[in-house]
């Protein structure tokens, strides 16, 4: 009679385990080489995997991160109603399975669950009632450093659980399995290079932009809902200075990570990396609130990253009122417009574009001390003297130049250190007194951030100077700087010189040339600096700008 063993079998029923496992790993190494290609090879696995481990099915299945979800390539054994050996959509959530687990990959060594466990995961145990099973058992197929798949295991109700020595076989068929996918693989990745990223395993930015012009393209064609979300992770730099480059691409590997479990959540999701410290997530059809959602759940979650600050979000939707979207390039703008707010303010919480800024983003950008960090992270008394020395000597660079050009100098200058939302250039005549705008530009799309109307003036508008005594003044050589609010307007002829545009403060100057009064406005909305800090230095530069004019 045999000797029972401390799991309950004999040492006979060990051995003859034993020499199952060894000859289905053979089997499987003979197929390594042999098999047509990954299918062929992953059918051959999950048999032979199956009945070394006496299981009652053995899945394979692959991370699809750009999804943010678990897809089934091949079930083997008894299997559950609905499930197929080859499913073409067996999908499962990352997000619900798997949450943040996949972020210290190298430590994921498998695992094992049981019903009676009164410590299993809900999720796991689901599943399991779901497929009419007692135990499971998953381990992750490693491939160049990165869980590439799992191999997952059952047995029926009534069977012995799986035990670490289970686990360690199924380690092993993991291994076998990567080196047969590597063996082939080449010819496969050259093909999948410009669809996914290798670093994150995301999407590539080709990919981005081939599915964000399809949408666009709809969009147009049918009013398609679409939401593109730009995040940025906060301090990687400091952690590729610090701790060298390897620390820095293991940080975008967790924050992809976490992007590809929030993506699980939106269904037709697709999560990119645009290059760098950015990534993107394309989204459409669903309501912009639901991605909203989605997005201060990732924000949240990205708190937790180690040695950076998170990820800084903004999100464009066309069904928020973001004014007209034509182009891939009008929503990434937008998006990309409502992260810089969001990294600007250093607060953890989602911009999204055409909507108020939350009010945590609001007072931090308020009470800032000064400058943008597009304008190199000027700070209180010192933004003026910088703009004036930076913008002179970008206009001593092109002397010669016609006025109005010159002064677009000026006014992008301006408009960059404080973050404009529209600015525009006049010119009058002392025989025509009325100001003509011959430049107008609007830094974003009208309606994007809470304006009530156009954001800036057309160029066939003009007005009498004289029904505006701030803007004449200004046109003399002068200049100013007002702000209201809906509540208490003030200075109600500045506020007319803007028409309907909904904007919040302006800034103007100017300076007579020969017959001609110029003058600059640079109007503000709500996430704006101040102007009245810059105004000074605008006079000075338009000054600047015309005297050398050609």
């Amino acid at each position: 009679m045999a000797t029972p063993t401390v799991s309950g079998q004999s040492e006979g029923s060990l051995r003859e385990d034993a020499v199952a496992q060894l000859t289905a790993l053979l089997t499987i190494s003979r197929h390594t080489s042999q098999a047509a290609g990954d299918d062929e090879l992953l059918r051959y696995a999950a048999a032979a995997a199956r009945q070394a481990l006496r299981a009652s099915s053995v899945s394979i299945e692959r991370f699809e991160r750009e999804h943010g979800w678990l897809r089934t390539l091949v079930n083997d054994g008894d299997l559950a109603p609905g499930e197929v050996p080859l499913p073409e959509d067996e999908v499962y959530p990352i997000a619900e399975y798997y949450g943040l687990a996949l972020l210290d990959e190298g430590e994921q060594q498998g695992s094992y669950s049981n019903l009676d466990d009164p410590d299993i995961d809900p999720a796991e145990a689901r599943l399991l009632n779901r497929l009419g099973k007692q135990c499971s058992l998953e381990v992750p197929i490693n491939l160049d450093g990165h869980i590439w798949g799992i191999i997952y295991a059952t047995r029926a109700r009534g069977e012995d659980a799986f035990t670490d020595r289970d686990l360690d076989f199924a380690r092993s068929v993991a291994a076998q399995v990567a080196a047969g996918i590597a063996q082939g693989a080449h010819t496969r990745r050259l093909q999948e290079l410009a669809w996914l990223d290798p670093l994150t395993g995301l999407a590539s930015r080709r990919a981005l932009d081939e599915r964000l012009d399809t949408l666009v393209d709809e969009h147009v064609a049918r009013n398609r809902a679409i939401t593109v979300v730009i995040c940025d992770v906060n301090g990687l730099k400091r952690v590729n200075d610090e701790h060298g480059h390897e620390a820095g691409d293991h940080l975008l590997r967790q924050a992809a990570e976490m992007i590809s479990v929030i993506a699980g959540e939106l269904p037709g999701c697709l999560a990119g990396r645009l290059g760098g410290d950015e990534f993107c997530l394309l989204v459409p059809d669903l309501p912009a609130e639901q991605v909203v959602d989605a997005v201060r759940r990732l924000v949240e979650l990205a708190a937790s990253l180690p040695g950076a600050a998170g990820l800084a979000c903004g999100v464009a939707s066309t069904h928020d009122q973001v004014g007209r979207v034509d182009t891939t390039g009008d929503l990434l703008r937008l998006a990309d417009e409502a992260q810089y707010r969001a990294k600007r303010a250093g607060v953890a919480v989602p911009v999204v574009a055409g909507r108020p800024l939350p009010p945590e983003v609001a007072a931090a950008l308020t009470s800032a001390p000064g400058g943008s960090s597009r304008s190199g992270g000027r700070r209180g008394h010192d933004v003026a003297g910088a703009l004036v020395n930076e913008t002179v000597d970008k206009l001593d660079a092109c002397p010669g130049d016609q006025a109005v050009d010159r002064l677009v100098l000026v006014a992008v200058a301006v408009s960059e250190v404080v973050d404009a939302a529209t600015w525009w250039i006049g010119v009058a005549t002392r025989t025509d007194a009325s100001l003509r705008p011959v430049r107008v530009a609007a830094n974003r799309e009208p309606g994007a951030v809470g304006a009530h109307g156009d954001c800036c003036l057309g160029e066939d508008q003009s007005f009498a100077l004289d029904s505006y005594p701030s803007l004449d003044q200004a046109a003399r050589g002068g200049w100013f700087a007002t702000a209201w609010s809906e509540e208490e307007p003030s200075d109600p002829p500045a506020r007319g010189s803007l028409a309907a545009s909904g904007c919040r403060q302006l800034a103007a100057a100017g300076a007579r040339r020969g017959d001609e009064q110029w003058l600059v406005a640079v109007c503000a909305d709500e996430w704006t600096r101040p102007l009245a800090a810059v105004g000074p230095a605008l006079r000075a530069l338009v000054a600047q700008a015309l005297s050398d004019a050609g």
